[in-house]
């Protein structure tokens, strides 16, 4: 019996910009599609500068100056634990971040951005604001503030499970 040539979706290839209609009922596929979408052209920006998706990540959590526990960190980069105090102990290494012990739990580790780890960044925090400005432009304000709100509830809520 001859075999029939399955067809391939609808999309599938990336020259349609229709999604096959399965992947798109599901939130998961899509916040990650517009995610990667939305991200490319600043993360094009990462590559030119030589600065890895995730080093960014890690100090752009710290621009604020708040310190971060590994663990907290490791859910905001995407990344596994054991990942995550890699990527601090390089980071670390290279003067871009300070690691200090928890008082009252030495297994705790809290890391700050130093001031080198802020000028390393700077301009990239710059170009991040004006990206966001950008993807914002392309919606309303009002779609926008409400996208983000319902997003950062979304992951509150997740992200205590």
């Amino acid at each position: 019996m001859a075999e029939t040539a399955r067809a391939e979706p609808q999309g599938a290839s990336g020259t349609d910009k229709a999604l096959p209609a399965f992947v798109d009922t599901l939130l998961p596929f899509l916040l990650a599609r517009a995610s990667h979408i939305v991200s490319a052209e600043f993360y094009a920006r990462l590559k030119n500068r030589g600065i890895p998706v995730r080093r960014w990540r890690l100090l752009a959590l710290l621009w604020d100056g708040g310190a971060m526990t590994i663990g907290a960190l490791s859910r905001s980069i995407l990344i596994e634990q054991s990942s995550t105090t890699r990527l601090v102990d390089r980071a670390a290494a290279d003067g871009l971040v300070e690691k200090r012990a928890d008082a009252s739990d030495r297994r705790r580790v809290h890391v700050n951005i130093t001031p080198a780890g802020r000028d390393y960044i700077a301009d990239l925090i710059r170009d991040a604001a004006q990206a966001d400005e950008a993807i914002a432009g392309e919606i309303d304000p009002v779609t926008t503030r409400s996208l983000k709100a319902e997003l950062r509830e979304l992951i509150d809520r997740f992200d205590r499970r």
